[in-house]
């Protein structure tokens, strides 16, 4: 599948592709996001002048979006929850499938997250099917919106995390991390991963904050091998939570393909529970659900 911006000689294609699109919604329980004109011709004609507007090709045109590295001003405020940053993002609307090619619409929103790394997006309460490709690809509950005629939307976003390595199995005692220089020393504590045979990677995500200031902390499922300070690119599928609040999230490399803890072998979760064997009621190894719960809340305090 290829990704282009879109031209008035698609301009058929995409009306009979948005109208295929209003009716599955109506026919899936949704009638009310889109109606029977939404969106607007006028609308897709102005994104079409705009060159905002695009569409995935794999012979004929198998699914439409709206793209932009833009504000968008109904995101200025959100109710229940919180975004994930504040850096700038992407937008991606008016996304609708052929149904021609499965996976169209998940491709269209991995290429817009390519271009930015920090995507928002929003969809109706009913749009149950577009609700699970979101979480399917990574994106997370953030709260709620409303659009500029007051309408109600849920809101999602998909961010890069960014994770700085503190500890590696390497190291039989902990390792505490100096901001103040940018450097690491060894402390005469021997270090729980060590101790009980864990190797995975551990450390902080950055964009939470640098130690000893607070920050959220997150085990690498990963056998690559890392040096102290070194930095990757993850996505975060679970955690372990705890009742004081030390939560230890667990992340995978961006290019491993699972998204919840639950996803894991069975060898990686025999680690995580051999790492932490004991829970008080409420505690434990949670997926990616409750992952979500705590970055919103730590983020919406932020």
């Amino acid at each position: 599948m290829e990704i282009r911006k879109a031209s008035m000689g698609d301009w058929e294609e995409i009306r009979k592709i948005y109208a295929g699109a209003r009716q599955f919604m109506a026919e899936h329980g949704n009638a009310g996001q889109w109606g029977t004109t939404n969106p607007r011709e006028e609308l897709l004609l102005d994104d079409i002048a705009q060159e905002k507007l695009y569409v995935c090709t794999e012979g004929s045109i198998a699914a439409v979006f709206y793209f932009a590295a833009e504000e968008d001003p109904a995101y200025r405020i959100i109710e229940d929850g919180a975004w994930l940053n504040d850096e700038p993002y992407g937008v991606v609307h008016r996304i609708a499938s052929a149904g021609t090619v499965r996976g169209a619409a998940s491709f269209c929103m991995e290429w817009a997250f390519q271009q930015t790394g920090n995507i928002r997006i929003d969809t109706h309460e009913n749009n149950i099917p577009m609700q699970n490709m979101l979480k399917k690809n990574g994106f997370c509950y953030c709260g709620k919106i409303h659009l500029e005629n007051g309408d109600p939307r849920i809101a999602f976003q998909k961010t890069h995390y960014t994770v700085k390595i503190e500890q590696t199995y390497h190291y039989p005692n902990r390792i505490k991390y100096i901001a103040e220089t940018d450097s690491f020393i060894e402390k005469d504590v021997k270090s729980i991963f060590y101790a009980r045979n864990v190797r995975q990677p551990y450390g902080w995500i950055k964009e939470s904050g640098t130690p000893p200031c607070e920050h959220l902390d997150v085990i690498v499922m990963t056998d690559k091998e890392y040096e102290l300070g070194d930095e990757d690119r993850i996505k975060i599928i679970g955690v372990f939570r705890r009742n004081d609040g030390d939560h230890k999230l667990v992340g995978v490399l961006e290019d491993r393909d699972i998204n919840d803890f639950s996803e894991l072998t069975e060898t990686e979760k025999e680690d995580m529970h051999r790492l932490y064997p004991r829970a008080d009621a409420g505690e434990g190894w949670f997926g990616r659900e409750c992952a979500e719960e705590i970055l919103r809340e730590f983020f919406r305090k932020k």
